[in-house]
């Protein structure tokens, strides 16, 4: 039966639940600035009816539980776009590094350096016997040697820095899962009698999010509220645990490379997204690429001019004479042949030992024309021209990748924070409607007294 008392308790949970509206509100605009906070939201519902002879009477409102706002398909877009960013910023950033190896000033560089090199030759043919036309080619052919050299020490640098900047984010990772791994644990324990750990969720939401930036990963939540994380089939985080990330050093031509395994086994992990997907395909596409073609550009250069020097004469008439080392067909290995280091006057500038005879000289100067590398249609110049041409293509391209995925990420997160975000102009407007819902559930208690108070004082027996 229902009695008086039962609305002072319908106006009590009233009170409660509204006070406790108005805390989330209150908790809610103190985060409007907190990053990864998403937004709050109490769940009211009618509290169970009592039923009497005479029919259904409701009691009043409870609290359900605390929502957290939070759109899963944007939060994936998020992190598959994260993970595109990271990739091609990483590519961005090594091409970046690529196109200033190869820069080409207007009257420095390698194609500078080598013009001049075939000059010497032909200013060699007008007096072949001259010492210091001799002396002129030795010292312009050591200053494109050490052009080469150059070349192939940056882009040694830039494969050592990649491969440093791949263990980092490995450790990086790690922590990550390492305290993901942490945070599921206490998410499960907090939610194990049905409550909510949403504040927990934000900060697991947050390092996800870090975490996806790093690494194109797959997180499938669980009924519990704890998350498995996947990096390609492989567990990273299960439940309460995880398993680390960890490098191997291996050696590809001779260059060595960090491998990214599986720890304690030696399976590696292949990447399609994040940003070790970018510094590893750097690494091993993009400047094992251009080492590859520069160090062609290298054995062309050195065989076709040693092929034309070994069968001139030098000027004692002797013959068989190399110019470079036939054994240095790399561009961190090309070097002058001891013959031509030890005596200017073993340089081949005939082709006939006679006197005067320049014809090898010419011959080796109008290799700077000659049709020699990509199956006979480029010159050594064209050849590195096209190789910086290249570089400059890829690295706007990237350029332009890396701006087009960040436009694309920002319009997600824009539409992900709308749903998401904390709207102060909202929680202001909810603050008001909950003050005067408290309002009015207190106006009920004091109904209800004023009702007891007549029951009790006023419908006394008077004497």
């Amino acid at each position: 039966m229902l009695g008086a008392f039962q609305g002072l308790d319908i106006g009590k949970r009233a009170l409660l639940s509204h006070q406790y509206d108005l805390t989330t509100i209150g908790h809610n605009i103190a985060n409007a600035n907190t990053p990864g906070y998403s937004r709050q939201r109490l769940s009211l519902t009618t509290n169970d009816p009592y039923v009497s002879t005479i029919g259904t009477f409701g009691t009043g409102v409870r609290v359900n539980t605390v929502q957290q706002i939070r759109d899963i398909f944007l939060t994936n877009q998020y992190r598959e776009g994260n993970a595109g960013l990271g990739r091609w910023s990483q590519r961005q950033r090594a091409m970046t590094e690529v196109e200033n190896i190869f820069l080409e000033p207007s009257d420095t560089g390698f194609n500078s350096a080598l013009s001049e090199f075939f000059d010497t030759w032909h200013t060699l043919s007008q007096n072949p016997e001259s010492s210091a036309g001799r002396a002129a080619v030795r010292e312009q052919a050591a200053l494109v040697i050490n052009s080469f050299h150059q070349l192939a020490r940056r882009l040694d640098d830039l494969e050592a820095s990649l491969n440093d900047e791949i263990g980092g984010r490995v450790d990086d990772i790690n922590r990550l899962a390492a305290n993901l791994a942490e945070l599921n644990k206490q998410i499960g324990r907090q939610e194990l009698g049905g409550d909510t750990a949403n504040d927990l969720r934000d900060r697991r939401d947050q390092m996800i999010d870090e975490l996806s930036r790093k690494v194109d990963i797959n997180v499938i939540p669980e009924k519990n509220g704890v998350v498995r994380i996947f990096v390609g089939t492989m567990e990273l985080v299960e439940k309460g645990s995880f398993s680390p990330i960890g490098t191997e050093l291996t050696f590809q031509n001779q260059m060595k490379r960090t491998a990214v395994v599986w720890q304690g086994t030696s399976n590696s992990i292949s990447f399609n997204g994040g940003e070790l997907a970018g510094l590893t395909e750097s690494r091993d596409q993009l400047v094992t690429e251009y080492r590859d073609m520069l160090n062609e550009l290298t054995a062309a250069f050195v065989t076709e001019i040693n092929n034309l020097h070994v069968s001139g004469y030098a000027l004692d008439g002797t013959t068989g004479h190399y110019f470079f080392d036939p054994n240095g067909l790399t561009a961190d290995q090309i070097a002058l042949a001891p013959d031509i280091t030890s005596d200017l006057n073993n340089i081949a500038a005939s082709q006939s030992g006679g006197p005067g005879d320049n014809a090898n000289s010419i011959a080796i100067a109008n290799l700077q024309n000659a049709l020699v590398l990509s199956n006979g249609t480029s010159t050594f110049n064209d050849f590195f021209a096209g190789l910086t041409g290249m570089v400059g293509v890829r690295s706007a391209e990237a350029t332009d990748a890396a701006t087009n995925a960040d436009l694309v990420l920002q319009q997600v997160e824009f539409s992900r924070q709308s749903v998401q975000g904390v709207s102060l102009d909202e929680e202001m407007a909810n603050l008001i409607k909950a003050q005067h819902a408290y309002d009015a559930a207190a106006r009920v208690i004091t109904a209800m007294d004023s009702a007891l108070d007549t029951i009790i004082n006023d419908m006394g027996v008077s004497y």
